[in-house]
């Protein structure tokens, strides 16, 4: 099998201006150096004077100028798993062996997908997943791909004891990592490497990360609670308000917002629970919020939109955001029983109100967009007055309200044997507020950051004046006669707000 056929499975067909990187390493010297950069799309190794005296690599993924930083991605191309036999004590035919049978027991005992292409690089082996296309944006789920194969990998080497002398390379997590070049000569021994092509279809991102089983690990990791709603329209209302929420908690600093990450999930929510015309303003506002929003949102909007949607297990989706045991928590709360229902609401007239805008600056009249939409006149009428300077001025028009509040305190907290906190957002205007929440104190002393949100009820007070809460709860331990007691407490502020 020619190395010109590998690449251009490997690279071939793209659509973009790309490039890959050529390294070389010099027998006698160090480190790997750049030899050259070539067009993605005009890869061709005969045109490499390969020398048997010089290690030859390139690129996994490509990328946007002649520059090999992270930074300077462009598109993921391919998945590489790098396995290495450094035991120089074993022959030519003891590692040759070695390797067909890690490949036999790969085939027989794991479950997973074919690989595109097999490379022998003289002391180990390349297993590569030849990709479509995607954009770096994604490198988030390309990373968890890797982890999980390697994962399922290393069950071999635990189950089998031959493989511990085998070593898979961490390279394979690097995005801009050097592989080594296909039938080029490897220095060590002296031969040239052989690739062989198995598979000529090209894997989606998403769908072969779902299609490698998640290797159960014994962590630490906090357990993700199951009484959560499964009903996807209140699934997907709550990561797009926990979104939110994360954002405005993490307030992280320029170049560790996870941009890409938190806007890709938010738009995948926001399209199971309204238009995307719909879905796409919201996504954009979201991307306001980060001190430098992200430029490239469109990528997010196409591929989601070619896909469909994504569906995400809870787990992954915590997984994806790097959540801490309180993040996780705060996901994991169950919602008032009217949550779904308050939201659809408020998701429908938002639609409804954006529809007769759009037909009423089509020209349409109150009449013909009242039988369109099958609503009243006067509620035709009433929206399009309430929006009149949005539809004469070309200038972005912005109105402001109070429609809720967040608040974030934080308790310390001390007792000899200390159990657990209850407490709950109060809703403004005295109302009944959020339902109570339970966190367990796992020390003596410790202080914790209560926080939530709480919109306005619906019959809140008609007087100009309306009544802000705070956090209040209490904080049970155990006394020293064995008795569980609880000391109360409010935080926050509790002031007059002008309506």
């Amino acid at each position: 099998m020619s190395a010109h056929e590998a690449l251009q499975l490997a690279f071939g067909e793209s659509d973009y201006s790309s490039v890959i990187c050529i390294g070389h390493h010099k027998q006698g010297l160090d480190g790997i150096v750049t030899y050259a950069y070539i067009p993605s799309s005009k890869i061709d190794i005969s045109k490499i004077n390969i020398k048997t005296d010089s290690d030859f690599y390139i690129t996994a993924n490509t990328l946007t100028r002649k520059e090999r930083k992270t930074e300077n991605l462009f598109s993921l191309k391919n998945i590489v798993i790098d396995v290495d036999c450094h035991n120089s004590k074993l022959t030519d035919y003891d590692r040759n062996k070695l390797l067909e049978d890690f490949l036999f027991r790969i085939k027989r005992d794991l479950e997973l997908p074919p690989f595109n292409i097999i490379h022998f690089t003289g002391r180990g082996l390349q297993l590569w997943y030849c990709l479509e296309e995607i954009a770096g944006v994604w490198s988030f789920l390309y990373r968890d791909t890797v982890e999980k194969i390697i994962d399922a990998l290393e069950t071999l080497k635990e189950e089998y004891t031959e493989f511990e002398q085998l070593n898979i390379d961490g390279i394979s997590k690097n995005l801009v990592g050097f592989f080594r070049l296909f039938e080029t000569y490897n220095t060590k021994t002296g031969k040239k490497s052989v690739v062989e092509i198995q598979d000529y279809v090209k894997y989606d991102l998403s769908e072969l990360h779902q299609s490698i089983p998640t290797v159960r690990k014994n962590t630490q990791n906090i357990a993700l609670q199951t009484n959560i709603q499964h009903d996807y329209i209140a699934l997907n209302h709550k990561r797009i308000d926990f979104i939110k929420w994360l954002i405005a908690y993490r307030n992280a600093p320029v170049g560790a917002e996870m941009r890409d990450k938190l806007l890709l999930l938010f738009y995948n929510s926001c399209i199971r629970v309204m238009s995307r015309e719909m879905a796409k303003a919201y996504t954009l506002k979201l991307n306001r919020e980060f001190k430098i929003p992200l430029e490239r949102t469109e990528n997010i909007f196409t591929y989601i939109d070619q896909k469909g949607f994504l569906n995400f297990k809870n787990e992954t989706f915590c997984m994806f955001l790097e959540l801490n045991e309180f993040e996780r928590h705060e996901y994991m709360k169950q919602k008032t029983s009217n949550y779904t229902r308050d939201k659809n609401r408020r998701l429908a007239k938002e639609e409804r109100n954006r529809r007769i805008l759009e037909l009423h600056k089509a020209g349409k009249t109150n009449l013909e967009i009242a039988e369109i939409l099958n609503i009243s006149r006067t509620t035709v009428s009433t929206v399009i007055k309430a929006n009149i300077k949005q539809l004469t001025s070309d200038e972005p028009q912005y109105s402001y309200g109070i429609v809720g509040w967040y608040i974030i305190s934080e308790i310390d907290l001390m007792a000899d044997r200390p159990k657990y906190v209850e407490y709950r957002i109060a809703e403004p205007n005295f109302g009944v507020g959020s339902d109570y929440e339970k966190w367990n104190v796992p020390y003596e002393k410790v202080r914790i950051t209560l926080q939530g949100a709480c919109a306005f009820p619906d019959d809140y007070s008609e007087t100009q004046y309306f009544h802000i809460g705070g956090v209040e709860g209490s904080y049970y331990y155990t006394a020293d006669n064995g008795k569980v007691l609880s000391v109360p407490f409010g935080a926050g502020i509790s002031v007059n707000v002008k309506n």
